[in-house]
């Protein structure tokens, strides 16, 4: 369920128990990203999520979001720490990765990076190792 708050586009989501603005046509979480979340199967993200990835039993994909604007972010944390084991794939879903037309394999353990929308050229492109 969610409750409109006032007409200034912020409202609290009662699913997530967060409060939210919206932001480039779609609902975002306020004050540093989507409330955390944990994905062990594929998952197409959200911009402003950050995502807890569970490689524990398997490698997991996590597509980014089909139809990015600059500034988009993404937040990913290798939770259980063997991402060399079971890899994490980031799907580009469309959109370059770093300026290459291709998925990124992520097969460090406890990896944790954000990866945040350029614009089509480089499209997504690393914001913190």
């Amino acid at each position: 369920m969610t409750v409109q708050i006032n007409k200034f586009n912020i409202r609290y989501n009662t699913t997530i128990n967060a409060f939210e603005g919206f932001v480039n046509g779609s609902w975002t979480g306020i004050g540093g990203g989507n409330p955390w979340i944990t994905k062990s199967g594929p998952y197409t993200a959200l911009n402003n999520d950050r995502i807890f990835v569970d490689t524990s039993t398997a490698g997991v994909i996590v597509n980014l979001p089909t139809t990015p604007s600059v500034g988009d972010r993404v937040q990913f944390i290798d939770v259980a720490g063997t991402a060399n084991t079971n890899n994490i794939t980031i799907g580009r879903n469309g959109s370059n990765i770093m300026g290459a037309g291709e998925d990124m394999v992520i097969d460090e353990n406890h990896s944790a990076f954000a990866l945040i929308y350029s614009g089509a050229t480089y499209g997504w492109v690393l914001e913190e190792v």
